[in-house]
């Protein structure tokens, strides 16, 4: 028979505060499914600590009348742990239903194995707040489950090593533009840390022996520690790489545009755009391929469609040559980068000869208009060697001659 439990009683709370932090956080979103789903589940920075709060108010509540029930303490964490599913769920369709409402994906469907680790997740930390209510003063254990969950949850995005980030479970934060997908292993690190926890709580919910139940809850629950950390330890900030699907082209004026599948229809509003940036750039002399991808390079050049501006999109694509400045050795010299100083004027000038006017180009990079002006009045063979030459220093850390 079902229980009446604070938990259950104030879920529906939970599940508004949860699709309005999910909301209030998602930013821009991308058509794109993974990216819908993965903002869907924002809400784990509330619902996890709310839920564990909860759990511990119950649980301590329900340890005075332990000599009396019938019911034992993990049929008692089952029943918890099943409103916070339900709960945790209808959080996450509601949110997907409005983001889904704002930015409709033109291919794919919903990312159920995303939408599910965020809600195992946020079970898993319901679990721990149990059993800190399972042995703690009410007060005592509702505050100290909230306080501990969300320092774990939205906390260690802000630290380093980047695997303890990546094994919380919460990847609204952290995924993912139209252009990225999951990393190998984003899903299962967070899933084997949440079932450790779960196991690591019954352990100790069910084992008469205090001492030996404490001692085996934490080898698990540090072995699933160990083992989800290992297995994102080669993962950057955020759990994401490069997507490696295919993409949708396009032919205009000798040049072939490929985008993705998602934004199939802009791309056919922006080839007419994109060949005039194209044409412009080559008559410059710049060496534009007669294949463009979106958001891959080819010779150094690319495009993107994320922006809903016919004007934004000319311009990525005429300065997408030096987007991967500065060069890594920075990141080994504490950022020296003596060529530098030329970025913006390429930068103006590179969008200019891309058809942005004069005075926009310098304005955006932060270019000297005076600069721009005199550099465009050269000869166009002037310009090309200077921008080959400048382009070339640009890409290393060493001193201008």
């Amino acid at each position: 028979m079902p229980l009446t439990t604070t938990t259950l009683v104030l879920s529906p709370v939970l599940v508004i505060f949860g699709v309005v932090v999910s909301l209030s956080n998602a930013g821009f979103a991308d058509p794109y499914w993974l990216d819908l789903s993965s903002k869907s589940t924002v809400g784990v920075l509330f619902l996890a600590p709310g839920f564990a709060a909860l759990c511990a108010w119950d649980a301590a509540r329900w340890r005075s009348l332990a000599q009396t029930s019938v019911r034992s303490w993990v049929e008692l964490l089952a029943w918890q742990l099943l409103y916070v599913v339900v709960a945790t769920a209808v959080t996450f369709a509601v949110t997907l239903a409005i983001l889904y409402a704002q930015v409709p994906p033109a291919v794919g469907a919903p990312r159920f194995d995303v939408l599910a680790l965020g809600t195992g997740v946020t079970a898993a930390y319901a679990a721990v707040g149990f059993a800190f209510g399972r042995f703690m003063p009410r007060l005592v254990a509702a505050s100290a489950a909230f306080g501990v969950v969300w320092l774990w949850v939205a906390y260690t995005p802000a630290v380093q090593p980047f695997w303890m980030r990546n094994v919380t479970g919460n990847l609204g934060t952290s995924c993912c533009a139209v252009d990225t997908e999951l990393a190998p292993m984003a899903l299962t690190a967070p899933a084997v840390l949440a079932l450790g926890l779960l196991v690591g709580v019954c352990v100790i919910l069910t084992w008469s022996h205090w001492r030996v139940a404490q001692v085996g809850s934490a080898l698990v629950v540090v072995a699933a520690l160990a083992l989800s950390g290992s297995l994102v330890s080669s993962v950057g900030a955020d759990p994401v790489q490069r997507r490696s699907g295919a993409q949708e082209c396009l032919g205009a004026a000798d040049t072939r545009f490929c985008g993705w599948p998602e934004h199939a229809a802009a791309l056919s509003e922006a080839a007419p755009v994109l060949v005039k940036t194209v044409l412009r750039l080559r008559e410059a002399g710049l060496d534009v391929p007669e294949s463009l991808h979106e958001d891959q390079k080819a010779n150094g050049w690319s495009f993107s469609l994320a922006a809903d501006s016919p004007d934004i999109w000319g311009s990525v694509l005429a300065t997408s040559k030096i987007d991967d400045l500065p060069p890594a050795c920075t990141d080994d010299n504490g950022g020296l980068w003596p060529a530098g100083e030329d970025y913006p004027l390429v930068g103006a000038w590179l969008a200019a000869v891309g058809g942005v006017p004069e005075r926009e180009a310098a304005q955006t990079w932060g270019a000297s208009p005076r600069e721009l002006k005199r550099l465009l009045g050269t000869s166009a063979a002037s310009q090309l060697a200077w921008f080959d030459e400048t382009d070339a220093a640009m890409r290393t850390c060493e001193p201008v001659s």
